[in-house]
């Protein structure tokens, strides 16, 4: 059998880092933490009424299908990878490894800055929309003061072990899961057969014009899966647990995306969804949840909405601190930030950089004033999609080309699947970039005109990876017969 030879060399300066976090999660802990950064229920409040108007209408769970099996083709291939190709540095790792240093480097740069602005944006919706939910209430804070609240809880659990975060996102995810399955079960006792009506089968909605622009949404609520690999020097047996993760992670999301949205699409009425969405808009899924589960269980739904962001926030903090560390220990930032602290061994110093970077970022709505939000929110989560979903397209090709190489024989699973992930990604990257103003909500040139930041950032991280010398954390690949 062949095999892959991994040497670790040191010509840098720069004392090796010794040091290694403690293994504290488990397979459900990183499970649970990749579906907090998907926020499920954030994702089928706000993307379900979007991918209604603008995409294939009632044929939206088809959407669903197909960025689910892409991104499961995806995961098969790269999870086989992780196991082969050892490394903590998320996606930058496996890109540095196969496809080299300048590429790992750009790649480096694209993920810091994507993982970033979509950090600080989910901060700032977490103020947001709790401000609104509770003004109804006489409780009139303003969004600023609730995000900076959610700022400085998130900055202090970020600086502890990933698995005290853990404890709470996992209570947050399960309460979101119950709240969408109640939902899915009383509209499934209400509406009895049609519950799932077979309509959205149709070729009218499967083939419609608009199927490109529902995947590519339905793409942007996977975002955050990957993060799996990030957690590898803190995973019990990382070899099973990360694998287990990323697929477990993968198939749940998009199995419960897909019945969800289509038990959605079956409580409306595939004849009456397009109307209704297009009068409540983003109200769409929550006045369906009180039209079948009450008032009181919709006003319930609406304060569990910003638990979601909040923990998909945390999670999301977690996964850039993580992303500076690694990186700070390659030498790609200082390595300051690679330093641990604490009997938990935790990346404090990555993690309290984050949070400079994330009250910069945040800085820019609260100054311009109250109404500056909503014009700022959607062109940083779209050029932070494109950016995880264009590193997505590129781990692929490394997937492929690292197999390929090796001569794998396992077909399906080093062949087949990445095949189609690599040609799903970047037709999914064509997607976001020829719709990028309906992500964005502008018709501005300079803002929809963004995305040639990555093209910057990545041709900076080109000539920095090429200048940068190697660490001891740099993975030298051998392919041997």
């Amino acid at each position: 059998m062949e095999k892959t030879a991994l040497s670790q060399k040191s010509k840098n300066k720069i004392p090796p880092n010794s040091e290694h976090m403690k293994r504290y999660l488990k397979t459900s802990h990183i499970v649970f933490l990749i579906i907090a950064c998907a926020a499920p229920l954030a994702s089928m409040l706000g993307n379900v009424s979007v991918g209604v108007l603008l995409g294939n209408g009632p044929g939206l769970p088809i959407a669903y299908i197909i960025a689910g099996a892409i991104l499961m083709c995806f995961t098969i291939g790269f999870s086989a990878l992780t196991v082969e190709v050892k490394g903590e540095g998320g996606f930058y790792t496996y890109i540095n490894t196969i496809l080299g240093k300048k590429v790992g480097m750009a790649s480096a740069f694209v993920a810091l800055f994507s993982y970033s602005s979509l950090t600080s944006a989910v901060g700032a919706a977490a103020g947001y929309f709790t401000d609104i939910t509770v003004s109804p209430y006489g409780i009139h804070l303003g969004w600023q003061l609730w995000t900076l609240i959610y700022f400085i809880l998130v900055s202090l659990l970020g600086r502890k072990s990933a698995d005290i975060g853990a404890r709470g996102v996992i209570i947050i995810v399960m309460v979101e899961f119950i709240i969408l399955t109640i939902l899915d079960a009383t509209i499934g006792i209400h509406k009895t057969t049609n519950a799932l009506p077979t309509e959205i089968f149709a070729h009218q909605y499967m083939f419609s014009a608009g199927l490109g622009i529902a995947v590519m949404i339905g793409f942007t609520s996977f975002i955050g899966f990957e993060t799996a690999v990030l957690y590898s020097e803190e995973a019990v047996d990382p070899d099973k647990t990360i694998p287990r993760s990323l697929i477990l992670g993968v198939s749940s999301i998009a199995i419960f995306y897909f019945l969800t949205s289509w038990f959605i699409v079956g409580g409306a009425g595939v004849d009456k969804i397009m109307s209704m969405a297009h009068k409540m808009e983003g109200e769409l899924v929550v006045n369906i949840i009180k039209q079948y589960c009450g008032d009181t269980f919709g006003t319930l739904t609406s304060f569990m909405f910003c638990s979601s962001i909040v923990a998909g926030y945390l999670s999301l903090h977690n996964a850039t601190t993580r992303y500076f560390y690694i990186i700070s220990k390659d030498g790609g930032v200082p390595s300051y930030f690679s330093h641990l602290s604490g009997e938990s061994k935790t990346p404090v110093r990555a993690s309290t950089l984050t949070s400079i970077i994330v009250a910069a970022f945040i800085m820019v709505p609260v100054l311009k004033g109250d109404n500056s939000f909503m014009e700022i929110y959607p062109s940083t989560t779209a050029l932070a999609t494109l950016g995880i979903v264009v590193l997505q397209a590129i781990v692929a090709i490394s997937v492929f080309v690292y197999f390929r190489k090796k001569g794998d024989k396992r077909l399906f699973r080093t062949f087949i699947t990445p095949l189609i992930s690599v040609v799903g990604l970047c037709i999914s990257d064509y997607l976001i970039v020829s719709n990028y103003s309906i992500l964005t909500g502008s018709t501005s040139m300079l803002v929809n005109s963004t995305p040639l930041l990555l093209v910057v950032l990545f041709i900076f991280g080109c000539y920095h990876g090429r200048k940068r010398k190697k660490n001891t954390n740099r993975l030298e690949v051998s392919y041997e017969g």
